[in-house]
């Protein structure tokens, strides 16, 4: 960005003028001591997340704080859902680095920030150059685990509580579950995909919804999240249906209550807190070392409770 506004002769007219289009949406105000700031670092990097409401991010921003705080570091949090504000913020926010976990954020703004030449990490899409890089958990993989697991279970016909279809973990783990099922010639209707927008009110009124119309059940459901899982088996035990004797419900993230549910639920344990150190880490070897970002992957590890059962026959 700053080569446009300084008209740098780097850049071809259609790049500068796309780039000078969106710096003016956002607001963007050059520092004028950019060139300082390279040598003089702030120590302070920035989160950017769209909320704080749930485990995830709870977990996520207490690892960040403590991981920053280790390192000497202080911590901005925003939490901003529109594009325009999100990157205005990272963009003119005097950090060395950026955490970001915001689906709203496309490709014009992550090009934005990247031209900007500003360190960061993304926690919700593969990216890998000079200054940018990500820490994800293999979503797909989980989802091929929770697949594989039902199969093993002899369940023949699937469906999936999915989230928001802008969040990578949602797809990627609804794509790792259909592929292994398309493969082992299981069935996983359309009608058999909900949206739960990952929370338990939303999952529990799609079940109730579709089973109020006449729809019948499959013998195996996964949601793609712990809290649509047990906004599931709410739905399911207020309309009379045995989990698991009658329908097996598995989860996705491990939150504390699963092993409290009655049935205690059957998940895939995701590593909260392993993303939030790795992204720390990940930024401040950019920051501190200028190398390249990278790509770091979290394996996510199937927990058996009681909530699955064997598919009759």
């Amino acid at each position: 960005m700053s080569k446009a506004i300084n008209d740098s002769g780097e850049l071809n007219a259609a790049t500068k003028e796309h780039i000078l289009q969106v710096a003016k949406r956002l607001n963007y105000v050059p520092n004028m001591n950019g060139k300082n700031l390279k040598a003089r670092q702030t120590k302070t990097i920035g989160l950017f997340i769209p909320s704080m409401k749930g485990r995830f991010y709870e977990v996520l921003t207490d690892t960040v704080v403590s991981e920053c705080k280790k390192q000497g570091y202080s911590l901005i949090a925003c939490f901003d859902r529109s594009p325009e504000d999100a990157a205005a913020r990272i963009l003119n926010q005097q950090i060395d680095g950026a955490i970001i976990m915001n689906p709203a954020i496309d490709d014009r703004y992550v090009q934005l920030i990247e031209k900007h030449g500003l360190p960061a990490v993304f926690l919700d899409r593969q990216i890998k150059s000079a200054c940018m890089g990500s820490v994800l958990f293999d979503s797909y993989q989980d989802g091929q685990t929770v697949a594989k697991y039902l199969l093993s279970l002899g369940h023949r016909e699937f469906g999936c509580m999915a989230g928001p279809e802008n969040y990578y973990d949602s797809r990627m783990r609804v794509q790792g579950f259909r592929d292994v099922i398309e493969q082992a010639g299981g069935r996983l209707l359309p009608e058999h995909i909900w949206q739960g927008y990952y929370a338990r009110e939303d999952a529990r009124l799609a079940i109730e919804h579709y089973v109020a119309n006449g729809g019948v059940m499959p013998s195996a459901l996964f949601a793609v999240n712990d809290y649509s899982a047990i906004g599931c088996i709410e739905a399911l035990q207020r309309l009379g249906v045995n989990v698991p004797q009658q329908v097996s419900v598995i989860g996705c993230d491990d939150i504390d209550i699963a092993e409290f549910m009655t049935p205690k639920l059957t998940t895939i344990h995701i590593a909260f807190d392993t993303m939030g150190r790795l992204a720390v880490e990940s930024l401040l070897e950019m920051v501190h070392n200028g190398t390249e970002g990278r790509i770091h992957q979290i394996h996510g590890n199937i927990v058996i409770r009681d909530s699955c059962y064997m598919a009759a026959q």
